[in-house]
């Protein structure tokens, strides 16, 4: 069984010990924070746990469900679902529903059916709105007229297509700007697979004991920039920027967690992340804003 000891600020030594690091890896990865449990350390992983699925859940709600599916079509290859296969179980769904819908099969778990796209060449305007659109309660197709069903986190319904509207077309235009919010919240951070790999090393405390305080901040200096940037990418309207907040919060908690072992210096490096966060967020939309004036 590893081990891994840290040196405390009291001059203390705490050895903790890993079990079997690559098994409590992949059950970090089934569930957010078992891997930790499995190592007994509690604390850490109801953080992990609490932090990760609120955020993923989250998304999951804003997104009403369709913003998580997995697609490989060339028209629709959904690249995200590999990030957001990172939260383990709770995306799982998405790769039977792909299966099932693959196998030619109406999706399981329905939540909205839809008007089958106008195929006779007619150029009525009340047909042609009719494409894609929900199905009113109770509303019937004619006869011969199969709906399209939108399903629990399964992939749109209907052909794809990258020059005509089509179901994945009408998810954005329904959920607006929800739906990339939702993406980031479900596909997010880098550093929800930094849990896994904390499983097997342990916290950074290790590397940083030799480095000092100064060691520990450039540490999370390097880190960032680089998200805060990669979330400015989603979030570039400044009214959508409120949303980043809880997102803001659960990545500055997971990512003081992944640097230590003792809650009290979580707590106190995660917020220091969350405020240079903010203030470089503050930046940012300075500079954009001074820029704004120039066009």
């Amino acid at each position: 069984m590893a081990e891994v000891v840290y040196d405390l600020e009291d001059g203390e030594k705490l050895t903790v010990n890993l079990r079997e690091p690559h098994w409590a890896a992949l059950l970090a990865w089934l569930w957010p924070g078992a891997g930790h449990f499995y190592q007994r350390r509690f604390a850490k992983g109801f953080l992990y746990m609490t932090c990760v699925l609120s955020i993923y859940f989250l998304g999951l709600l804003w997104g009403t469900s369709r913003v998580v599916y997995a697609s490989f079509k060339s028209e629709d290859f959904r690249w995200q679902y590999l990030c957001q296969v990172g939260v383990g179980t709770p995306a799982f769904p998405a790769i039977v529903q792909s299966m099932v819908v693959g196998n030619g099969s109406d999706p399981w778990w329905e939540i909205a059916r839809r008007h089958p796209p106008v195929r006779d060449g007619s150029l009525r305007n009340d047909l042609l709105r009719e494409s894609y659109q929900r199905l009113k309660p109770g509303e019937v197709l004619p006869a011969g007229q199969k709906p399209i069903i939108d399903g629990f986190m399964a992939p749109p319904g209907g052909e794809s297509s990258l020059s005509e509207n089509d179901v994945l077309g009408m998810w954005h235009f329904e959920l607006g700007h929800f739906f990339e919010i939702g993406t980031v919240y479900t596909g997010r951070w880098p550093a929800q697979h930094a849990r896994h790999l904390r499983c097997v090393r342990g916290s950074d405390d290790s590397d940083a004991a030799g480095k000092g305080e100064e060691g520990r901040y450039r540490q999370g200096a390097t880190m960032m920039p680089l998200f805060t940037i990669g979330l400015l990418g989603q979030l570039t309207d400044v009214a959508r920027i409120w949303y980043a907040l809880p997102l803001v919060v659960a990545i500055s908690l997971v990512y003081g967690a992944t640097r230590h072992e003792q809650t009290r210096e979580v707590l106190s490096h995660s917020m220091r992340f969350f405020v240079w966060t903010l203030v470089f967020f503050a930046i940012i939309l300075g500079v954009l804003w001074v820029g704004g004036f120039w066009n």
